[in-house]
């Protein structure tokens, strides 16, 4: 079950749409921005970005911690 929200900020490329993104994770995890791609070849056409984003588990203390062995 999704109990926190991201809000990414998208590239606001396309004309009269919100390119912007809310994420909804787990509270173990975040989502995050990621660099843009240039417009990508495919098929007969490209496609333009507006946004790219990954989630990851959230890195706390207590996760460190568990890693060292």
């Amino acid at each position: 079950m999704a109990n926190s929200k991201f809000k990414i900020k998208g590239k606001g490329n396309i004309p009269n749409y919100d390119t912007d993104l809310e994420i909804e994770v787990d509270d173990k995890y975040e989502a995050y921005s990621k660099p843009i791609p240039d417009p990508t070849p495919f098929e007969n056409g490209f496609i333009t970005w507006f946004n790219a984003f990954g989630v990851r588990e959230k890195v706390t203390t207590t996760t460190r911690t568990s890693n060292i062995r």
